[in-house]
């Protein structure tokens, strides 16, 4: 794997004391041994229609005997972020910006929403301000996401200059997509 030297250098940041030392360690393999192993990739094929070649199985049909290459769960999948050698590749960043902007949402939305609805419902006059104000808020809730992305893009991107991928831009749109429906449903 192209990451085994990021793995082995970790492991000596954690524990210097294997510096010198003779010791067994198991990284991950290349993705396309993976698939190999996994059956996804055809040995009887022939090596010029498939992306392992010849000596390459040799070499994972002698490891394997010796017990020196096994499939095992890969853990890093759970706990590492993006990455461009695929058997490194995690989910973690995805899960912590998904939590961040559902913290940057629910933060907003909710007091936002309930105390619009509470003021329309309770101390706004009726006249035809608030009619059209209520009219607006329904329309709202029926435009599709799609437009409510290419609105924060255009608006939180690139009016207000805030920085992309940021889970505040995020919590942001999703804030205003969901602003209409907690009115509606306060109300």
């Amino acid at each position: 794997s192209g990451g085994a030297g990021f793995e082995l250098r970790e492991m000596l940041h954690a524990d210097p004391s294997l510096m010198g030392r003779k010791v067994s360690v198991w990284v991950s393999a290349d993705d396309e041994i993976d698939m190999f192993m996994k059956g996804h990739i055809d040995r009887e094929v022939a090596e010029g229609d498939r992306r392992v070649k010849d000596q390459t199985i040799e070499w994972i049909d002698t490891l394997m005997e010796q017990g020196r290459l096994e499939k095992r769960f890969n853990t890093t999948f759970f706990t590492a972020g993006d990455s461009r050698n695929p058997e490194q590749a995690g989910i973690w960043g995805a899960a912590v910006g998904s939590i961040y902007t559902l913290i940057v949402t629910l933060v907003l939305s909710f007091p936002i929403g309930v105390a619009a609805a509470i003021y329309l419902e309770e101390f706004a006059p009726t006249n035809r301000f608030t009619d059209f104000i209520e009219v607006n808020i329904n329309n709202l809730a029926a435009v599709p996401s799609i437009v409510f992305g290419l609105l924060g893009l255009a608006v939180f991107i690139n009016f207000f200059g805030m920085p992309r991928s940021a889970p505040m831009v995020g919590g942001l749109v999703l804030t205003l997509m969901t602003l209409p429906t907690i009115i509606i449903a306060s109300r």
